[in-house]
């Protein structure tokens, strides 16, 4: 991803930063993840271009303050997380990122003309930057959960997440690869010339997962309502 970002969408490599489990200065702890998303949006400018790529594990834990119809709230699970698949984890278990705080460090603090775009490459994606207009893998927009989430969640950047799966799924990886979403994203973007509108990018990445004999369904979500035709822009 780092490579695309670099070499398609012209991003300099003095501005990209990542985390990844074979580089011991760069491990992605929760407290370095935290950390690398209060970077990317330090002093962001309306006229910026933002991009945030997580490929990991996620989980769903209790929501607590009801801005989750199902009653849970997505997390991203770092690698000082210490799974146990017996029960949910509680929000304030070690190495697990809620969207909640997501929502609040990376999305909140942005000024309007400032665009963010996050790829989620993970189970439990749907929602996971907490963003309150969903799409769905037909382009249909999807209720926002209740007034006080639009209230709460929306923003004046412009920030559009793109998820493997809804938040009850789980993703799939390719070996070798990395996720189904970061190849299925690539290909798009570099074989349509970044020229799609964001209905034809939602469209492909399901075209992929279901060529793949996959049955996720990606999702499109933003920080305000958005005509799903309108071109999907990276930088």
């Amino acid at each position: 991803m780092a490579r695309f970002l670099h070499e398609f969408c012209g991003f300099e490599w003095s501005n990209i930063q990542i985390l990844t489990d074979d580089q011991p200065g760069s491990l992605p702890t929760k407290a370095n993840i935290l950390a690398a998303m209060r970077w990317l949006v330090k002093g962001a400018q309306p006229s910026d271009a933002l991009f945030f790529y997580f490929s990991g594990h996620a989980t769903q834990v209790k929501d607590l303050d009801g801005d989750d119809s199902d009653g849970l709230d997505e997390c991203m699970c770092a690698m000082d997380y210490m799974c146990d698949r017996r029960s949910l984890p509680s929000p304030d278990t070690p190495g697990i990122i809620v969207d909640d705080d997501i929502n609040r460090i990376m999305v909140q603090p942005l000024p309007q003309g400032c665009r963010l775009t996050a790829v989620l490459d993970c189970c439990h994606s749907g929602t996971l930057l907490d963003l309150p207009f969903i799409y769905d893998s037909h382009g249909i927009l999807k209720l926002p959960n209740n007034p006080n989430t639009v209230e709460q969640k929306s923003s004046l950047a412009d920030v559009i997440s793109l998820s493997a799966c809804k938040d009850r799924e789980d993703a799939f990886e390719v070996p070798a690869e990395g996720g189904a979403l970061r190849k299925a994203f690539i290909e798009y973007m570099t074989s349509s010339g970044n020229r799609g509108t964001c209905y034809d990018v939602i469209r492909s990445l399901l075209a992929y997962m279901r060529a793949s004999g996959l049955r996720r369904q990606p999702r499109l979500s933003s920080s305000h309502a958005i005509d799903i035709n309108q071109r999907f822009i990276v930088i």
